[in-house]
């Protein structure tokens, strides 16, 4: 019948635990948070061989760090080894292993030959250096999902565990916050439109109903002048209902 067809059509969704973990795994969420974190950027400090770290650690260096929030190059230059060296806390240059070589400053965007870099803060002595990298967004989505585990927590209960694996428990945090927060947006977004969907599956079906529920009533009120009663039939009682449960999922949908 049309009220089972749609009924079918409703309820014909995959387990929900199952739909949100796709969701939380997917590029879309996943690739978000490469964005957010600059997860495609890398920048490493270079020290000695065998005691470059240790003495870093030593003189209390091993904090230093410089934030880069933006460097892209152009395909020309993708296997280049570029290398920042600090001048003074505001102050770098920027080279390669190809022959680039250009100056820039903290804040400020530096353009050069294609080459864009944006360095935010520069907390690192005078004559530090530091490999900077550009990952593939792809490459990090990859690598999130295979260091990122989700499970339910009970059948059907309805809640979810987010474990990453990784060596930076402070990253590790801060990757696990930006999975949640755009699993969150993702998901209003998502049932928001499922929600519409919904509404006007149910809205364009709903003249066909209530022109059954006429008939229905039609014979209603005949069976009633024929037979003195106010019995329904089941057939008038099956549309009634069917129109008071597709009503109900409409105001569901609508508040």
């Amino acid at each position: 019948s049309l009220v089972q067809d749609i009924g079918s059509a409703l309820a014909n969704k995959p387990p929900a635990s199952d739909a949100e973990i796709q969701l939380i795994r997917s590029r879309l969420v996943l690739g978000k948070t490469v964005d957010d974190l600059d997860l495609d950027i890398a920048v490493s400090k270079n020290t000695f061989p065998i005691f470059g770290a240790g003495w870093d650690r030593l003189m209390g260096r091993q904090n230093e760090t410089v934030k880069v929030t933006t460097f892209n190059r152009p395909k020309e230059m993708a296997d280049q080894v570029f290398t920042l060296n600090v001048l003074d806390n505001k102050n770098y240059t920027l080279s390669s292993d190809g022959g680039f070589s250009a100056r820039g400053q903290a804040g400020q965007m530096l353009k050069k030959e294609g080459v864009t870099l944006m360095v935010e803060a520069i907390h690192a002595r005078p004559g530090s250096e530091f490999t900077v990298t550009k990952y593939s967004t792809l490459g990090m989505i990859n690598q999130l999902q295979n260091s990122l585990t989700v499970t339910e927590n009970g059948k059907d209960a309805g809640v979810l565990s987010l474990t990453y694996t990784g060596e930076d428990r402070e990253q590790i945090r801060d990757i696990l916050n930006s999975i949640a927060r755009n699993y969150q947006e993702q998901n209003i977004e998502r049932k928001s439109a499922e929600a519409s969907k919904s509404l006007a599956f149910l809205a364009q079906q709903l003249p066909e109903v209530r022109s059954r529920l006429d008939v229905a009533e039609n014979k209603l009120n005949a069976f009633r002048q024929d037979k003195d009663s106010v019995d329904l039939p089941l057939e008038a009682k099956a549309v009634l209902d069917s129109m008071v449960n597709i009503d109900a999922q409409l105001n569901e949908l609508t508040f």
